[in-house]
Parts: C-alpha cells; structure tokens; sequence
C-alpha cells in the first residue's frame, strides 16, 4: 500500500523505514464486522481530526486480536506474520514470528522453498509474538500463480466503529508543513519500532503494530492532540 524505499524518504511526507523493493503492509487495518468476514477501510479513508486514531488499545488489554495479513515461511526462518513484503522472488518477508500456525488447510503458494499467503488471523500478541488462537482462514488472492499479496488492499469499509474515536478531540492544523515534517523525523528517530508514517491533512499518521492509549497519550503531551494520529496494525477484538 505504501512505497517503502531504501533511504527515509521526507519529500514526498510519507516515511517508510524498511529495505529497497519492499511493499509496506501495515497501514491497513482490519476493522471488519464481529465475525471477521469483512476487513475495514484503510486509514486513507478518514478525514483529518474525524478520529483520534484507529485500534487504539485501552492499558491492560489482554485479548485477542485480529489482523488481515501476509505469513511467509522461508528455509531463514520459520513462519512469520509479515508487516512488509519484498518484492523479490522469492519475496522475503519482515515480521514477528506466528505461533502455533499450520499450512494445513490453507492455500498458499511456493518459490524455492519458500511458502506465502494472506490470511485472516486472530490470536494473542505479547509484544514480540503472535499467537494463533483459532486456526487461519484463507483471504482473496491466494492460489497457483497469484500475486505477492499485499494485506489491507481492498478492504470493503466494515461497519464497526474505531477504537479510539471521540468527537471532542481537535483536528490538527496547529502546525506548518515544516514543523510535521520535523515531527515525523523525530517520531522515527524516537521509536524504531514504527512501521511508517505520513504527513497529511495537517497531522502526522503514524502506523504501528499496535496502537496504545498510553503512546497516544506521551503524543498528545509532546506534540498536542490530534497533530500525530496513530494506527494500529493489530485490530483487539474483545
């Protein structure tokens, strides 16, 4: 969904910190219906100051999660849960590690002993690991032939309100264009774990695995609410 290139690109206000050739993944998120049929809009879908991020996760959450995603098997390493995909082949992928995940039962396909797919995931998260809590369901696009997938592409526009939406938050536009741009430059140097992030519509968007009210909160102190919206990765579902 994102271009992710070999150097921090700040030009063009989108800011991908992944290696050359790679497609960036997490931006989209999978807000579907309560039983996961549908997987939500990306985040391009919201106006500036309409929510306060999406995802967000409330302190001490210890639920599960629901993710639309590629996994990507390699002779490197085992399965692994990908937030972005190169676009070699065969493709690579960057992402933590899935536990208890079988190729049982799903469609996939296979490049000198590498095995791919996207799929919809619900399971556990514990900061490094995702842990499969129901078996995995297959997702458009996979089979014999098909395309690298590329996870959050063509999702329907579920229905379920986002986590973290509240109507009394203020939009961005407090800030220049320069001044976002400085702010997401810090946001990368300050947080190695951020999957990417773009400056639009007067505010910074920030894509993580996952998005907690706690960082939300250390944003909103540091650089005023609503001026970096972040959004989560992984959708909590409980």
């Amino acid at each position: 969904m994102l271009a992710v290139c070999a150097a921090l690109l700040l030009a063009g206000c989108g800011e991908q910190p992944r290696g050359s050739g790679a497609r960036q993944v997490a931006a989209g998120t999978d807000k579907g219906d309560p039983a996961g049929d549908r997987g939500g809009r990306g985040t391009d879908g919201a106006a500036p100051g309409e929510d306060a991020g999406r995802n967000l996760v409330p302190a001490g959450y210890g639920g599960r999660y629901r993710v639309h995603a590629t996994v990507l098997q390699s002779p490197d390493h085992g399965p692994q849960l990908c937030d972005a995909v190169m676009e070699s082949w065969p493709p690579q992928c960057s992402g933590p590690d899935i536990v208890g995940w079988t190729w049982d039962g799903v469609t996939s396909d296979t490049g000198s002993g590498t095995t791919w797919g996207t799929y919809r995931l619900v399971g556990t998260w514990d900061g490094t690991r995702f842990t499969l809590t129901e078996p995995a369901r297959d997702a458009a696009g996979n089979g014999p032939g098909s395309d690298v997938p590329a996870p959050g592409a063509g999702h329907d526009g579920g229905s379920e309100p986002d986590r973290g939406r509240t109507a009394d938050r203020p939009s961005a536009g407090a800030h220049s264009h320069a001044e976002l741009l400085r702010i997401q430059r810090e946001l990368h140097r300050d947080h190695p774990d951020l999957l990417s992030s773009e400056v639009r519509d007067g505010e910074v968007a920030a894509h993580v695995r996952v998005a907690t009210e706690e960082l939300r909160g250390e944003l909103d102190r540091r650089y005023g609410a609503g001026t970096v919206v972040l959004h989560g990765w992984l959708t909590p579902i409980d």
